[in-house]
């Protein structure tokens, strides 16, 4: 099976930072489906619809054929827990597909999944690229997200550490680099 690092967490968290060093550090960071569809004016996150659900999957699986063709490590910004977590909170009918796809990768990858524990609240701190403002409707609707990746966590039992993304971005970075290389086995 293909070892991977899958970085989750809420808007802001610190995962496109981390990937970004992880990448300096010799692991091959892969930024996240959402931002590419954001960059191409598709709306994601509090907005995002069954359609844009499925089209993130869609990139997802042709991503993980290249992923899986590369002798390379990798470290995934999101994956199908991202999904999962925003198809559980939004309600829509796509969960299921879902389910059954984040079931079938994990008989193909054995990812570890590093989550950024992070305060909704310091949302506004961060600088966000997708909400100007950034309101209590936001925040809410994150700390909801949040809520929803730990009962995938556990419902799935699936190997995650999870890091205080509250400190400074510099020892979220090692600590995450860290995990990283012991799951591929240079620690």
């Amino acid at each position: 099976m293909k070892k991977i690092v899958v970085l989750n967490g809420i808007h802001t968290s610190g995962k496109s930072t981390v990937g970004r060093y992880l990448n300096t550090q010799g692991v091959v960071y892969l930024t996240e489906i959402a931002m590419e569809l954001h960059k191409e004016g598709i709306k994601i996150g509090v907005d995002g619809s069954e359609e844009v659900q499925i089209e993130m999957m869609n990139r997802e699986d042709t991503r993980d054929n290249y992923v899986m063709k590369t002798n390379a490590d990798f470290a995934i910004e999101s994956w199908y827990t991202a999904g999962l977590a925003h198809t559980r909170e939004s309600g829509n009918s796509v969960y299921e597909l879902l389910e059954d796809t984040l079931n079938r990768k994990m008989e193909e990858f054995d990812p570890i999944f590093v989550y950024f524990d992070f305060a909704p609240e310091l949302i506004p701190q961060r600088g966000s690229k997708l909400f100007d403002p950034v309101d209590i409707k936001v925040i809410d609707f994150y700390k909801r997200l949040d809520q929803h990746y730990k009962e995938i966590y556990d419902k799935y039992n699936l190997n995650r550490t999870f890091v205080n993304a509250d400190q400074p971005l510099e020892r979220v970075c090692e600590e995450v680099k860290e995990v990283a290389l012991e799951h591929f086995g240079g620690a």
